[in-house]
């Protein structure tokens, strides 16, 4: 059956409404469409924020442990380095170190005291040592008295000093060598050059102390560093009675080398500064 509808008016009253539905359905879509895109929006935010919070302190972390590990390579060059200026191979030497993060700086507060006894008389050295610092996001990698160190917190020493002991047909042997840095040096942000040099005056570059027949050596140690240098003396001192070795308490802050029968101890200092 069809449906005839002959009045204009009621006729444009129909069309009206039908552009109205037709109108809210598009407008519908519309919205519809707005959502979407406000919800993708939202989405790709959050998937933004969540790399940028977990990834970019992740970035950082690897950039930082890249660096750190260039840096102690650097180090032992420049442990090297000092010797060779200590031990009179070469009269200066002068090293470029790129410091693109963190900064590299010459500290101070460490300190080692050294005591010991032959034939009955005691005797006593005092050193105090700078020690050369780089720093970057809560680690440390020092050069100190002959040694490379990290620290992170807890400190270990990763590259020997010129300590040492041996057993030769019954007779032990202490060796110790103090290599006291001096300076004022400080850097960051670029390349940085290190000069390094033996002491000023010469007489007081070089210091050789030997005994022949000591009960005993007593070495107390200072500073940040400090737990890690026990650990490598406890570690000497085991080799030096031929005992296994045991991890000392981090409180520990001496080591005392003792034998039932007298020993050799020979003491070595060198001096030698670090200019920028």
């Amino acid at each position: 059956m069809k449906l005839k509808i002959r009045n204009a008016e009621a006729r444009g009253g129909i069309v009206s409404h039908l552009e109205t539905r037709l109108n809210i359905l598009s407008d519908k879509r519309g919205v519809s469409e707005v959502i979407g895109y406000i919800l993708m929006f939202s989405v790709v935010m959050t998937v933004v924020a969540v790399v940028y919070v977990g990834g970019v302190p992740l970035i950082k972390k690897t950039q930082e442990e890249s660096v750190f590990q260039s840096m102690e390579t650097v180090f032992f060059n420049i442990q090297s380095n000092i010797e060779k200026v200590a031990l009179g191979q070469s009269p200066s030497r002068t090293i470029k170190v790129k410091v693109s993060k963190g900064s590299l700086f010459l500290s101070d507060g460490s300190w080692m005291k050294i005591s010991w006894s032959d034939s009955g008389s005691t005797y006593s050295e005092n050193f105090t040592y700078q020690s050369l610092v780089f720093f970057l996001g809560g680690h440390e990698i020092v050069y100190e008295n002959g040694a490379v160190v990290e620290a992170f917190p807890s400190s270990i020493i990763v590259s020997k000093p010129k300590i040492t002991s041996l057993n030769v047909n019954g007779s032990k042997y202490l060796y110790i060598s103090i290599i006291n840095v001096s300076g004022a040096f400080s850097a960051g942000g670029g390349v940085a050059e290190l000069t390094i040099t033996p002491y000023p005056d010469e007489a007081d570059a070089t210091e050789v102390v030997a005994h022949t027949q000591v009960s005993y050596v007593n070495i107390s140690v200072g500073g940040k560093y400090s737990s890690a240098w026990i650990y490598y003396l406890e570690e000497v001192n085991a080799s030096f009675n031929g005992k296994l070795f045991s991890p000392p308490p981090p409180s520990k802050r001496f080591v005392n080398f003792s034998s039932s029968s007298p020993f050799n101890f020979m003491l070595v200092v060198h001096n030698v500064t670090i200019a920028g």
